[in-house]
């Protein structure tokens, strides 16, 4: 139903959004940029997120024609948890020598980016899956979940930051990481690409 697919927005976008809005104050701070510097670096995931999207397209398709629509949607959408997830426990133990793995660090965030756009083959499709009649109805459900994220999870993070003296990894990465397995576990588990609605 409907559960699975808004949880998995929710959870998608709490990578999203937390790192829209964090990742060139990160870089400001653990790579010692300026802020020019940190927007320029921060770009670098967001391009390879845009060179990604024909591929999964593709894959996407792929994974129609061999498995059904329910498993097609659940593999993509475990590509773009699951993978990103890795990654950013990744940076979280790589932050506090970020200055020594810039570039490593800088590839593992472009790779959690580029793995997140499996969610095109995976929930961003599930609404059309569930009812072809309503799916503008569905997105907007699931897309205002998937809103909340820009909200609760930017607050949050900046708490975390706070409370926990700046650390990167407990305020921004392991969150997202625990979002996305959520997600990951949810979709999995009760997700479906069978038509319930018209």
């Amino acid at each position: 139903g409907e559960v699975p697919v808004v949880t998995a927005h929710f959870c998608h976008n709490w990578g999203y959004y937390t790192l829209l809005a964090w990742l060139p104050s990160y870089f400001e701070s653990v790579l010692q940029l300026n802020l020019t510097g940190a927007a320029r670096m921060s770009l670098v995931p967001y391009l390879a997120m845009a060179c990604m999207i024909p591929v999964v397209g593709a894959v996407a398709d792929g994974l129609q024609e061999k498995y059904s629509t329910t498993n097609a949607r659940k593999v993509a959408q475990g590509l773009a948890f699951v993978g990103p997830a890795i990654c950013m426990v990744v940076c979280g133990f790589l932050s506090p020598n970020a200055i020594s793995y810039k570039t490593l660090l800088l590839t593992v965030l472009s790779v959690a980016f580029a793995l997140s756009t499996f969610s095109r083959g995976g929930l961003y499709c599930n609404h059309q899956d569930l009812s072809p009649k309503y799916a503008a109805a569905l997105l907007g459900i699931s897309n205002t979940a998937g809103a909340l994220p820009g909200i609760i999870g930017v607050w949050l993070t900046g708490k975390l930051f706070d409370i926990t003296g700046g650390d990167w990894a407990l305020s921004l990465f392991i969150p997202i990481a625990a979002a996305q397995i959520l997600g990951f576990l949810v979709f999995s588990a009760y997700g479906s690409g069978k038509q319930i609605w018209e």
